[in-house]
């Protein structure tokens, strides 16, 4: 057994600057004590002299832990008289290893923040991931709300390239999105989407089952959840629509809306010359036109219904289509 509380305690003074873990039989983490570190012979000093058998892997009586080296920063301190938070060093004279629990204020190495709780809708998810529009920082991790579209990527963002406008590889929601071409659709590591990778769990950090690499680790397993937005308890698509104004910079528009097609003739004024908000708004009747049919003489055939939908649709209500 390594040391006792009280023995450490005794040797820790009075001080409360500090935490130290008291491990039983190598096994890590145990009851935290105030601890000093500044104090004379402090364990939790990595400078103070180490029991003469530390780093043999043989946990003796006045050793907490004993992973068969003298290094500091891998969950046994160098002097073996401390086994860092969140760390489990049994057996001894092996490694120790990490225990991640997510709720319990330590940040592990799978997880992106751990606020303590393992509660949701909070920045910190009961996963102990980021939450869409959080960020969170520290142990245990404070987490506040972030801004898309300020250029400063954070938290649960991939991506913030300033603006929310869709489809510019960066989405309104700052999201990073695929590059698609003629030979398919290709996406980064670490930026959630699972394209012609093994695994991609939104982040690039190592030993949390998917690799820096977007590779599987060994003794993870890693499922895809197929989230939706429920209506009625019916999963719903939210697809994002840009409106553009159109001029005639673009050879297929007819800009002014005013030609003659297959004997119908365009009407003006069905949207708002100004969008609203964005989109599109129509127009109030009384300032709409009153559809003209053409002349006779300027038919060159019978108009059908369908040609009188896709003139309407082609010519005069472009951006009336799209807001529907």
């Amino acid at each position: 057994m390594g040391y006792s509380a009280g023995s450490q305690a005794n040797q820790a003074g009075s001080g409360t600057a500090g935490s130290l873990v008291i491990g039983t039989g190598g096994s890590g983490p145990g009851p935290i004590i105030d601890c000093d570190p500044s104090a004379p012979n402090s364990p939790c000093n990595p400078d103070t002299p180490a029991p003469p058998h530390c780093g043999d892997g043989v946990l003796d009586d006045d050793e907490v832990c004993d992973d068969a080296n003298r290094d500091n920063d891998d969950g046994c301190q160098g002097n073996c008289l401390l086994a860092a938070p969140g760390f489990s060093c049994n057996p001894p004279g092996k490694l120790c290893h990490e225990l991640v629990v997510c709720g319990d204020s330590i940040v592990g190495s799978s997880e992106q923040c751990d606020d303590g709780n393992a509660v949701a809708d909070d920045g910190c998810s009961a996963t102990c991931k980021f939450e869409t529009g959080w960020k969170c920082d520290g142990q245990p991790s404070a987490c506040s709300k972030t801004t898309c579209g300020d250029k400063m990527k954070e938290g649960a963002e991939s991506c913030d390239d300033g603006n929310l406008v869709p489809f510019d590889g960066c989405s309104s929601t700052c999201q990073t999105e695929p590059t698609c071409g003629a030979d398919g659709c290709k996406s980064e590591c670490g930026d959630g989407l699972l394209i012609n990778e093994e695994c991609d769990d939104g982040n690039t950090k190592s030993g949390d089952g998917c690799s820096a690499e977007c590779k599987k680790e060994p003794g993870f397993e890693c499922t895809q959840t197929a989230a939706c937005e429920k209506i009625n308890d019916a999963c719903v698509l939210r697809v994002p629509v840009i409106y553009r104004d159109l001029t005639d910079k673009f050879a297929d528009v007819e800009p002014s809306c005013l030609g003659t097609m297959q004997g119908m003739t365009g009407t003006a004024g069905l949207v708002k010359p100004a969008l609203e908000k964005g989109v599109p708004a129509p127009a109030p009747r009384r300032a709409r036109a009153k559809p003209v049919a053409a002349s006779p003489s300027s038919l060159t055939g019978t108009p059908t219904p369908a040609a009188r939908r896709s003139f309407a649709t082609s010519c005069c209500s472009t951006t009336r289509t799209a807001a529907s």
